[in-house]
């Protein structure tokens, strides 16, 4: 998918690069938290009575991580360095990265199989990862060094409900929390420029 989009975007001069990014201290923080919320979500379900326990961590679950960052690098190169970069200069009715987070939710079909409420909740999730994503790359939007560091690490913290159900509670906590930091993003931002 990753040298289908490479060729896509030479195609339509969508120019993206991976490079590493000076980040403000605050960026750096905020692509931190796939570190913290898994224990947020944890402690939640805990708090209110659910079961959580964490995978069986075997020395070759340390062999998933490239796997985990490939993953991440591929979807990025197609999310943010085409899609979103191609939706930037455009005129839209909507926030491209709205567009580019259903898009992305949808692009993970096996989420259905788990019904269309939950699949629903998870593009939610996807929508809010976006934003978030958006702004890491906002002061230079063709660079997605930061959108991978932060896929990668949002599919680390996967990882570790994987030995759970998935269910519409841990889908819901995971997509609300994560939407109330991009409101937190906006709203800081917004404050910010006025």
């Amino acid at each position: 998918a990753g040298a289908i989009m490479m060729l896509a975007a030479k195609k339509d001069g969508v120019r993206f690069s991976i490079a590493p990014a000076r980040l403000s201290p605050s960026r750096w923080v905020i692509m931190l938290l796939p570190l913290l919320v898994p224990v947020i979500i944890a402690g939640l379900m805990l708090a209110s009575g659910n079961r959580f326990e964490l995978p069986d961590f075997q020395p070759t679950a340390m062999l998933l991580i490239p796997g985990i960052i490939i993953g991440a690098v591929g979807e990025e190169i197609g999310w943010r360095g085409y899609l979103q970069n191609y939706l930037r200069g455009k005129n839209l009715l909507i926030p491209s990265y709205v567009i580019v987070g259903l898009l992305w939710g949808l692009w993970h079909l096996g989420i259905f199989q788990y019904g269309a409420l939950y699949a629903g909740v998870f593009i939610i999730g996807t929508v809010a990862y976006s934003g978030i994503m958006y702004y890491l790359g906002e002061d230079n939007p063709e660079n997605i060094l930061p959108a991978i560091f932060f896929h990668s690490l949002v599919n680390i913290g996967f990882y570790l409900f994987s030995a759970l159900e998935p269910t519409l509670l841990l889908a819901g906590l995971n997509s609300g929390i994560w939407f109330i930091i991009l409101l937190i993003i906006k709203g800081v931002r917004r404050r910010g420029t006025s």
